[in-house]
């Protein structure tokens, strides 16, 4: 047990100790940025871009000119796009100009972000940019007119305009609740564009007539976000749960495995190379009920994030055919046998530290026709640096079908082949089941 109090202070350590990881990202819905330019069009706002990124680096008027002279919106664009020479000829408080390189970094990883194009259906904002001898943003600012941009805005039903207050306050505490196939995979929102390549958490049954057998397995994680939560960007406690069961004709007792987990997920974003990266850390203990016996594990996740084709957006292929979307990660993993009850296999499999990558792919059909459907695919591989194995690796593929008018539920077969990469055992399963994502 001591060994995992000490890996628990070691994930946090870095967190606590960087200053530059509470840096927060910069994403402002369409409601805040944009503004109407006809009876159903809506187009970025410079001006409410400029005020919403200055509050956001916690900077006013009186920041960038401590003469408390009335500042243009030309100044404060100038501030922003060239934080030295406006702080060299105005009467800059001090610290405002780190403020406003942190803004300029905010508006270059805002802007990277949203020329990809929007998928179908999907609520956000377009920048259509185009080549000049300024970067996009700068030519957005100074002259709104020579970037192309679009607004769309998220479309509310009558019934959520009109429900009642207890309703909303409902609705806003679902909001934080996350659902999903993997611990890992919590760190994105439901309004994050990389939400939808994630895998969904399953509930399936099989029926195997050569065996008479009947079997049925449920697998997810369940979770509740507190955003900006002191220096993290989220924190999410979460309850893991995987059991399978196969009932066979003239067999005295059911086979039965089920594994219960609890953990605490904290997420924080640091820049690298100019771009936000996501940095996860969670410890994750678990309980085999069946065999009585109880792992930890320490888990640290970076998610890169930089502006290659798919990576955490949607990117078109076959002209407009189909679209993809890809989420990598880098994994360390320590885990440590807390219980074995008297079985040293399970000690000898499971006391292990290992490195390793993954990476998710998901593709989107755009026609009308395949509409709804998707596959997913993802390959996980781990050099293992203590323990008899040297190595694993685990490979998974979905076909998923999301029902009309929602994006949650899907009906999904699924075939994974390799270890469970918590707790190093072999699976090797098809299954046809529900799943949920949310």
């Amino acid at each position: 047990m001591r060994r995992a109090l000490v890996l628990i202070t070691l994930i946090l350590i870095p967190f606590l100790i960087s200053p530059t990881a509470a840096i927060a990202a910069f994403d402002p819905s369409p409601e805040d940025v944009c503004s109407p330019i006809g009876p159903a069009t809506s187009r970025l706002d410079p001006r409410k871009l400029v005020k919403y990124l200055l509050r956001e680096v916690g900077l006013d008027d009186l920041d960038l000119d401590t003469s408390a002279r009335d500042l243009t919106y030309a100044d404060r664009v100038e501030a922003i796009l060239d934080p030295n020479a406006f702080c060299a000829r105005s009467s800059c408080r001090e610290g405002t100009e780190q403020k406003l390189r942190t803004a300029l970094a905010y508006l270059n990883n805002y802007f990277m972000r949203h020329t990809l194009p929007l998928r179908s259906g999907s609520s956000g904002i377009q920048i259509i940019a185009t080549s000049g001898a300024e970067l996009p943003e700068a030519q957005f600012l100074r002259d709104p007119n020579s970037i192309a941009t679009i607004c769309i805005l998220p479309i509310k039903s009558k019934q959520q305009m009109a429900e009642a207050p207890m309703t909303k306050a409902v609705r806003g505490a679902l909001d934080h609740v996350r659902v999903r196939a993997n611990a890992s995979d919590l760190v994105y929102g439901r309004d994050e564009s990389q939400f939808e390549g994630l895998d969904r958490a399953t509930i399936s049954a099989t029926r195997d007539n050569v065996a008479d057998s009947q079997s049925y397995a449920i697998n997810g994680v369940v979770g509740y976000a507190f955003n900006k939560a002191g220096i993290f960007e989220t924190l999410i406690p979460f309850y893991s749960y995987k059991r399978e069961g196969t009932h066979t004709k003239n067999q005295p007792k059911d086979s039965v495995t089920e594994i219960e987990g609890a953990g605490l997920s904290a997420e924080m974003l640091f820049p690298f190379f100019g771009y936000y990266q996501i940095l996860q850390a969670y410890p994750l203990y678990t309980h085999d009920t069946q065999a009585d016996t109880e792992l930890f594990a320490g888990n640290i996740n970076w998610f890169p994030d930089f502006p290659f084709p798919g990576v955490g957006r949607a990117y078109f292929i076959l002209n407009g055919a189909a679209s993809f979307v890809l989420n990598p990660q880098v994994n360390f993993i320590y885990s440590t046998v807390l219980n074995d009850n008297g079985d040293p296999a399970f000690r000898e499999t499971n006391e292990s530290s290992r490195l390793g990558a993954r990476i998710e792919l998901t593709v989107f059909p755009e026609s009308e026709l395949l509409r709804g459907f998707s596959l997913f695919a993802a390959y996980q591989y781990f050099q293992i640096f203590e323990g008899p194995l040297s190595e694993a690796d685990r490979f998974e593929i979905a076909l998923n079908y999301s029902f009309p008018k929602q994006e949650y539920w899907a009906l999904q077969l699924k075939y994974v082949d390799g270890r469970n990469m918590t707790t190093l055992e072999e699976e090797n399963e098809l299954t046809l089941g529900a799943g949920l994502k949310y």
